[in-house]
């Protein structure tokens, strides 16, 4: 399996904490109250020594003593009879997702210029408030109440790697939020949202910009984000900055 693949996919768990978490036999559970997909299901990572139904029951028992339906992450480290394995005890399957990753290694490369472009009239301030205020900022782009983020603040409070709270304003209203977490050479990009008033004007692709320059400085050599295979027009944007396929994954969750 790809070195690369693999240390994406690792930095990826540690950026996006769960609030609970459990390693069995090689396979990472994850639960945080229900708060996203990636924080509540379980992840084989490793190869390990039990049976595969043996692990499938245990998954399920972990979750329903949680009141949680079960969720498999089902990446290109999973076992490969895995997916018809879940399939067969009738999981549905959701949410295909993109990992696409890019490089901050050659600074004289086209995506490194492309990286370097004028990002236009927005001002862009990275950790520049504490985070209640960037989650507050998070909330009022998005349209949401602060206190129904209460595990949403609870897990980035408790990311381990650098992390990079940034915002994008105009005339010096928060429009736009996003997340960077740099570990071990790697930063990975999260919770992107735009005011409905000021959307596709530019500020999320400027605020990208500015978390990878500032994760070069950092140390970092690899950038890496995750989208819905369906969602075209971002997939579409993060592929003209230069943005390329690193793996899939979707879900399986139990009915």
């Amino acid at each position: 399996m790809n070195t690369a693949m693999r240390r994406i996919e690792e930095s990826s768990l540690n950026a996006w904490p769960a609030l609970h978490q459990s390693i069995f036999d090689g396979w990472v559970l994850r639960y945080s109250f229900g708060y996203t997909k990636r924080a509540n299901s379980a992840n084989p990572l490793y190869e390990g020594a039990l049976g595969l139904d043996a692990k499938i029951v245990h998954c399920e028992e972990y979750f329903a003593t949680r009141g949680q339906p079960s969720i498999f992450r089902l990446t290109p480290f999973a076992p490969p009879e895995l997916d018809a394995a879940l399939a067969e005890r009738g999981y549905r399957e959701v949410d295909h997702t993109r990992v696409m990753q890019f490089s901050l290694d050659a600074p004289d490369d086209e995506s490194a210029h492309r990286l370097a472009r004028a990002t236009g009239p927005t001002r862009v301030a990275i950790n520049d408030v504490p985070l209640g205020d960037w989650l507050n900022a998070f909330c009022q782009c998005q349209g949401a109440v602060l206190e129904q983020h209460e595990t949403h603040h609870k897990m980035l409070s408790s990311i381990q790697g650098d992390a990079l709270f940034a915002t994008s304003s105009v005339d010096d209203e928060p429009v736009a939020c996003a997340l960077g977490v740099v570990e071990h050479g790697f930063v990975g990009l999260f919770d992107f949202i735009t005011s409905s008033a000021y959307r596709r004007q530019g500020h999320s692709t400027a605020l990208m910009r500015a978390l990878l320059q500032r994760a070069r400085a950092l140390g970092a050599h690899t950038g890496y984000l995750q989208v819905v295979a369906n969602n075209r027009p971002a997939v579409a944007a993060y592929e003209k900055l230069g943005f390329a396929d690193a793996y899939t994954y979707w879900y399986r969750i139990k009915p």
